[in-house]
């Protein structure tokens, strides 16, 4: 019984992956059948590696023990003959025993490629993958490849389905270049994890690796709106090409001589700045060339604020408890409403569901209201006497929702759970 060592090629687009299945065209399944046509022997073909469907290789290698008395080399034109053009053997040579070739292998290398065009290449896409756009930073993908060469714990790239307790693996190389026009990934290691290599292409930082900096920008002679949103970028972490969405990648910044920034075109005189006191008639505006004078640090903070995510999001929750044979007083968090609310808008909303049911001075209504802005409160606290109106008598409840006074904000959603699409989506993976 001797081990012969087969060096194969194939294009896999016609196969279901390597592994041999019980449906579906395989790789390894065409070659045992094509070995036991030769030998007559039902031989086990143990290969390097898996490949996925669709993906091809140009030098794989698998093993197979047979007690045929053919020469090793013999065994490249016989099986040539039988197997089909879309794979065949290249090389073929004996080897010991305690040869394996998926426990004896140094390294292994993956080649992903690609090209950049707005418009498809049906020769081009037989071979490669096309990336929707004009133009792609070398430079860049070549400086993120930095990170995944060396010896470190791959778990977070590891299939979940697999199996293997042990995730260290060490990358010896990864580069990005281009190749005969078409861009190509190549990595090579002594071994990857199961969708590893695949996986490497979506990175996520953990907060304990993020490193937070220190930046000291100066303003003088910039444009306000543009030097905002570069700040805002720094603050956010998208500079950097580790940054994870869910993950604080920020970066701190102090924006010095503010006073000295640059405003186009008539802004210093056009533009204003306006906010309410809270109270009636409360409503003020101040032009920004007086607030570069007195505060300029103020039109700077405006700026960067209004570059940064805003979640909007009511997150205002009330309780609300209506007591009977009232006078109509309304305390809100052990405060009177007109107190508590200065906008009679605010007020207004408030009292609403009493309006619309003619008991406005049946009840009084004690209310313990936090989370979100004045306007978010106002409007749970009336969806909170809304309901109370209904516990209190059903007769209300037609008027009320037709009011929409018992409608939920809608604009509260649901959050997106961690490896789902949205809040209940999952993803949907496909075999090509």
């Amino acid at each position: 019984m001797k081990r012969i060592l087969l060096t194969i090629e194939y294009y896999g687009k016609n196969f279901c992956g390597w592994q041999a299945q019980k449906k579906g065209k395989t790789v390894q399944g065409e070659i045992t059948k094509a070995i036991k046509t030769l030998t007559g022997e039902d031989v086990v073909l143990e290969g390097s590696g898996r490949t996925d469907s669709g993906v091809n290789a140009f030098s794989q290698t698998a093993h197979f023990d047979t007690g045929s008395s053919m020469p090793a080399k013999a065994f490249i034109p016989a099986l040539n003959d039988i197997l089909k053009t879309d794979v065949q053997i290249k090389d073929a040579i004996e080897v010991g025993g305690d040869f394996h070739a998926r426990y004896s292998v140094k390294r292994k290398t993956y080649i992903y490629k690609m090209y950049v065009s707005k418009t498809a290449s049906p020769i081009k896409d037989l071979l490669a993958m096309r990336i929707n756009r004009n133009s792609i930073d070398l430079e860049k993908m070549n400086k993120a490849c930095g990170y995944l060469t060396g010896t470190k714990d791959f778990f977070s790239f590891k299939c979940s389905r697999s199996e293997i307790t042990d995730s260290v693996r060490t990358v010896y190389s990864a580069e990005v270049y281009e190749n005969n026009g078409l861009i190509e990934f190549k990595i090579c290691g002594n071994g990857f994890l199961h969708n590893m290599e695949t996986l490497m292409k979506t990175y996520f930082a953990k907060a304990e690796t993020v490193e937070s900096k220190w930046y000291i920008v100066d303003a003088s002679g910039k444009t306000l709106g543009r030097l905002a949103s570069s700040v805002a970028a720094i603050l956010r972490g998208k500079n950097k090409t580790v940054y994870t969405p869910n993950v604080d990648c920020g970066d701190n910044v102090i924006v010095i001589n503010c006073k000295d920034v640059v405003l186009t075109g008539n802004k210093l005189e056009d533009k204003t700045y306006k906010y309410h006191t809270g109270y009636i008639g409360g409503l003020k505006e101040v032009k920004y060339g007086k607030l570069i004078e007195t505060k300029p640090e103020f039109i700077m903070y405006k700026a960067v604020k209004g570059m940064l995510p805003k979640n909007r999001r009511k997150k205002a929750i009330a309780r609300v408890r209506l007591i009977p044979n009232g006078s109509g007083n309304i305390l809100i968090n052990s405060r009177g409403i007109d107190d508590y609310f200065g906008m009679d808008t605010l007020k207004y909303i408030v009292r609403q569901p009493l309006v619309l049911t003619g008991t406005s001075d049946k009840f009084d209504v004690s209310i313990n209201v936090y989370g979100g802005g004045f306007t978010g409160q106002a409007g749970a606290i009336r969806h909170g006497i809304s309901r109370a109106l209904t516990q209190a008598n059903i007769d209300y409840r037609p008027a009320l929702k037709k009011a929409g006074f018992l409608t939920r904000d809608p604009r509260m959603k649901e959050r997106k759970k961690y490896g789902l699409k949205k809040a209940r989506r999952a993803p949907q993976f496909s075999k090509r």
